[in-house]
């Protein structure tokens, strides 16, 4: 776990143009995937249940520790330290159970004052994202997806190593549409004038950007 503004002296602070009662924001790194892509240059790498239920573990005590957790240094130990936005990155969060994911939210919640408009935002990959986690993130409170779609050429997405193809990504965005998800950024580095006649979007119709 990072947080912005966790190691910034006084100084620095100041010359950041960040005040001591501005909230943080999070970063919870979770390193697994199903596979490594050939383009990622994050650390990452599959692992057993093992290896992530004791990461998981660590990472919940590492939350526990923090300086900064209630009742924490801030203002004397009186107050939460208040968070504006959480982002579960990775990696891919999605490929682990809920569970996990729910259980570091909700310590989250009970360790700093995360406040009620707060962007909770979850790194997700077609292939690993279902009905069942999608609603467990939402009723944990995550408010934001940021669906891979890396490309909608499934040759590329075939060479670079992608568990699934553009019509997987689709059904996967459709599954956290009605999961209740109304906020979803689509995560693609290819260019946009590369894509192909028919491949031209995203999502389709509607309200959601066409790339």
């Amino acid at each position: 776990m990072s947080m912005d503004r966790l190691h910034f002296p006084d100084a620095e602070r100041k010359a950041r143009g960040l005040r001591p009662q501005d909230p943080f924001m999070i970063y919870v790194h979770v390193p697994f995937c199903p596979r490594k892509c050939a383009y990622c240059d994050f650390y990452s790498a599959p692992a057993g249940e093992e290896t992530v239920r004791t990461y998981f573990e660590d990472l919940r005590e590492e939350i526990r520790e923090n300086p900064f957790a209630c009742p924490g240094v801030f203002r004397g130990g009186r107050e939460k330290v208040r968070v504006s936005s959480v982002f579960f990155g990775g990696g891919t969060p999605s490929y682990v159970p809920e569970e996990e994911i729910v259980s570091v939210m909700a310590l989250l919640r009970e360790r700093f004052h995360v406040l009620p408009d707060a962007e909770i935002s979850l790194e997700a990959n077609p292939g690993s994202l279902t009905e069942g986690k999608c609603r467990a993130y939402r009723k944990a409170g995550v408010n934001r997806l940021s669906l891979g779609l890396q490309s909608a050429d499934d040759r590329l997405l075939r060479k670079i190593g992608r568990i699934h193809d553009y019509e997987g990504f689709l059904e996967s965005f459709r599954t956290a549409r009605a999961a209740g998800f109304d906020n979803i950024n689509v995560d693609s580095w290819q260019p946009v004038h590369r894509y192909r006649s028919g491949k031209g979007r995203s999502t389709g119709r509607g309200k959601y950007h066409r790339l």
